[in-house]
């Protein structure tokens, strides 16, 4: 093959050169392409992995704080344990945060209907013997309708963020 490079004139050489140079480029450019998809997968995963925690401190922090204040728990969530969240259990939820959560795409919470990010109470504690909450949350525009979280950790739970 440098033979036949060798023996062509300058301006063959030099196409020649270019187009192999292009090609790695290319080939190069492809790869970093796929490393930027493989990274902003796994921000989102990590946005959405410090939401849930921090919805669990908040939970926790408002446990402790009338067990501390008053004596008694009286659990903030109306919603039945192992379902999404409802909406007033939803804004009882993002009240106990200092400010409004950031949730990752696919956009706000639940837009378009039944995708994005979803808050799943797993059970919604107790005020005797007092326990608090039991949190977590479901993230993925591509659940299947079906996925639940209610009979842990036997349940179809592939969206659970927990998981991720």
């Amino acid at each position: 093959m440098l033979h036949f490079l060798t023996n062509q004139p300058r301006f063959v050489r030099i196409n020649m050169e270019l187009v192999v140079a292009l090609l790695l480029v290319g080939v190069l450019g492809l790869i970093a392409m796929r490393k930027i998809e493989d990274m902003k997968e796994e921000d989102l995963r990590a946005q959405a992995q410090a939401i849930v925690e921090a919805g669990r401190v908040a939970v926790s922090l408002d446990f402790a704080q009338q067990l501390v204040n008053s004596g008694t728990y009286s659990p903030p969530f109306t919603g039945a344990g192992g379902t999404i969240m409802t909406a007033e259990d939803r804004a009882a939820l993002e009240a106990m945060f200092e400010s409004n959560p950031i949730y990752p795409p696919a956009g706000a919470y639940d837009v378009p209907a039944g995708t994005g990010f979803r808050w799943y109470l797993v059970s919604g504690g107790n005020s005797k013997p007092p326990s608090v909450p039991v949190i977590t949350a479901i993230t993925d525009g591509a659940c299947p309708a079906g996925d639940s979280l209610a009979s842990l950790p036997t349940a179809n739970d592939d969206c659970d963020v927990r998981k991720f």
